[in-house]
Formats: structure tokens, C-alpha cells, sequence
């Protein structure tokens, strides 16, 4: 046992050393531009094509998150104003109503999306799994398509957001 020690030893040593010798051949990854002490250049940002970002797609955003966890970060700041462009209030109501309706809610729990269902070509169900109080539900989350955004119904009537909406076909 104590024969192999010295060569277990001397091939790590032989293995650090060529590993720190081998980074002082690679190339430098300065520009020359950059050596003269001048400031790099940057290319100039892309004008926002309107074509490339769609609000259509319920499950991913163009900010990378799917419709509900996206409305769900505006309640937590309580950014209600933001949260109400994207839904659906029932006829009658106003955005002040809609914003008090929002402001007395409880949705501090966690969701992930889970699937989406389309009904038609503007219509889905967006269906969430739920942690609530270390128990897992189930939440279907109504919606349509309205002037290419996807947005949420939602049900001042219940206590929960936008579940089981009556005036919403279902």
C-alpha cells in the first residue's frame, strides 16, 4: 500500500501542472482594439420588432413565464393596475371595482402550470397545480385571446380568482 502513495502523488502533481501550463498558450481573448485602451464598441440595439414578441401564447410570454405566474408576481408587489390589463372583468364593472376586487384577494400561494387547453381559436383553460399549506390542488384558469394578448377572466362573485366562473360558458 504505501508503494503506490508516491505514484498516486506525483500523477496529480504532473496533472496540475500540465493543466496550468496549458492555459498560458491559448490565445488572447482581448481584442487589439482593446489593448490600445479604447473603449469596446457596441452594436447598437435592435429596434423592437412588433412581429417577433407575441402576447398570444398563455403558456410563455414573451417575458418566459406562463399567463397566471406572470399576473400572480404583479399581486405579490401589488401591482394591481399592471395585473388588470391582462384580465377579463364581467360587464358592469368598472376598473375601479375590478382594482378593489383585486385588492381584497388572497393568492399568495404557489402554482405551476401544468397544461393548456384551447377550446377554440381565442379561447384556453389554463389548468395549475397548487400549494397550498403543504397540500396540492388543482385550479382551471379561464381565458381568451383580446386584440392578440392573452388574458384572464376574472369572478368577482367568488372568492377565488378566476375559478368557476358562471358567466364565462362554463
Amino acid at each position: 500500500m504505501k508503494s503506490f502513495l508516491p505514484y498516486v502523488f506525483g500523477v496529480v502533481f504532473l496533472l496540475v501542472m500540465f493543466s496550468c501550463g496549458n492555459s498560458s498558450r491559448k490565445k488572447a481573448l482581448i481584442p487589439s482594439s482593446n489593448l490600445k485602451g479604447e473603449a469596446p464598441k457596441q452594436a447598437a440595439p435592435k429596434p423592437h420588432d412588433k412581429n417577433s414578441v407575441s402576447w398570444r401564447n398563455p403558456a410563455l410570454l414573451p417575458i418566459g413565464a406562463d399567463l397566471g405566474r406572470f399576473l400572480r408576481s404583479y399581486y405579490l408587489v401589488g401591482d394591481h393596475q399592471k395585473m388588470s390589463s391582462f384580465l377579463i372583468a364581467p360587464e358592469g364593472y368598472s376598473k375601479e371595482q375590478t382594482l378593489q376586487y383585486l385588492q381584497a384577494l388572497k393568492w399568495g400561494y404557489e402554482i405551476r402550470l401544468t397544461n393548456v387547453q384551447w377550446t377554440d381559436e381565442t379561447n384556453f383553460t389554463l389548468i395549475y397545480k397548487t400549494n397550498q399549506q403543504q397540500t396540492t390542488g388543482r385550479e382551471m384558469y379561464k381565458g381568451a385571446l383580446v386584440n392578440d394578448t392573452a388574458k384572464l377572466y376574472i369572478c368577482p362573485e367568488n372568492t377565488t380568482l378566476f375559478q368557476r366562473c358562471a358567466k364565462v360558458g362554463g
